[in-house]
């Protein structure tokens, strides 16, 4: 389902992070930036997005896209690109399916609260 005619409206998207060590706190820093900064230049919707993480400290990250061409055109954004370039200097991205958590039919996760 990842064709491009399928998304129609809104995109619902789960991002995953995990920091090389020593680089925790700095990738916090850049995810806990990430959503306000995508929502400031209407890449994202105005529903709230949700930071967790999973028991071998992975991060994971929910929000809303408004479109696919929301999307496209984040990938374009200097300020976006600059993030998202930190974000990999400083980590990898795993895939979902291979947390351990994602074994069970309702993963749960540690919700993370920035102040």
């Amino acid at each position: 389902m990842t064709d491009k005619a399928y998304f129609k409206s809104a995109i619902l998207t789960i991002g995953t992070y995990i920091p090389n060590t020593g680089k925790e706190n700095e990738l916090l820093k850049l995810v806990k930036e990430h959503q306000p900064a995508l929502r400031e230049y209407g890449f994202l919707t105005d529903k709230p997005g949700f930071v967790a993480e999973s028991q071998n400290g992975t991060i994971i990250e929910v929000f809303e896209w408004t479109g696919l061409a929301a999307v496209e055109g984040a990938k374009q954004h200097p300020v976006i690109a600059a993030i998202w370039q930190k974000m990999h200097a400083i980590g990898d991205t795993p895939l979902l399916k291979n947390l351990q958590e994602a074994n069970e039919p309702f993963p749960g996760f540690n919700v993370l609260k920035f102040d």
